[in-house]
Order: C-alpha cells, then sequence, then structure tokens
C-alpha cells in the first residue's frame, strides 16, 4: 500500500511540472502575456518531489542495515 502511495505521490507531482510546462509553452506561442498559476504548479511539483527526498534516503539506508 505504501509504494501505491508513494508512486501516486510522484505522479502528481510530476503531473504538475507537466501541465506547467505546457501550459507556459502555449501562452508564449499564443502571444499572451504569462500569468503566475503555471509557475505555481510547477513550483507545488518541485517542493513535492524535494519533499519526497529524505525519507527515499531514509529508507534506502534502513534497507542497507
Amino acid at each position: 500500500m505504501r509504494t501505491t502511495i508513494v508512486v501516486v505521490y510522484v505522479g502528481m507531482a510530476v503531473w504538475l511540472l507537466f501541465a506547467a510546462a505546457v501550459r507556459i509553452a502555449l501562452q508564449l506561442r499564443a502571444g499572451q502575456d504569462l500569468d503566475a498559476l503555471p509557475f505555481i504548479g510547477g513550483a507545488i511539483g518541485l517542493v513535492a518531489l524535494v519533499l519526497l527526498l529524505p525519507a527515499y534516503e531514509d529508507r534506502r539506508r534502513r534497507e542497507r542495515e
């Protein structure tokens, strides 16, 4: 169950980064002014992945012991 939760969490974070990049690309291609929403979504995705790193490192250390 824990693995499923982590996979979904990482998937959601990657989706936020992907959606932000697509929205920025579409706005630039259309010649529109950029709004802050894609940058906020991308930042949330990055923060989510960064918050997952300490747990990943802790789990790797426990598996070696």
